[in-house]
């Protein structure tokens, strides 16, 4: 999804969702939603989250 087509709309009770990993959630956490889901791309199995990629999304997250 391009996210960049977000730009300018009303984004306070809108939360992203879809893909979120590490690698994309401080390019996620730019666009100004509310909130952002993580689901399958923290997870080491559909359905088993991976406490290691939970903890590089987090670790990613405060040094933005």
């Amino acid at each position: 999804f391009d996210w960049s087509l977000l730009q300018g709309q009303p984004l306070d009770d809108v939360l992203l969702a879809g893909g979120l990993a590490a690698d994309n959630c401080v390019q996620a956490a730019q666009v100004g939603c509310a909130g952002l889901d993580f689901n399958s791309g923290v997870e080491s199995q559909p359905g088993i989250k991976d406490a290691r990629l939970l903890a590089s999304v987090f670790q990613t997250l405060r040094a933005y």
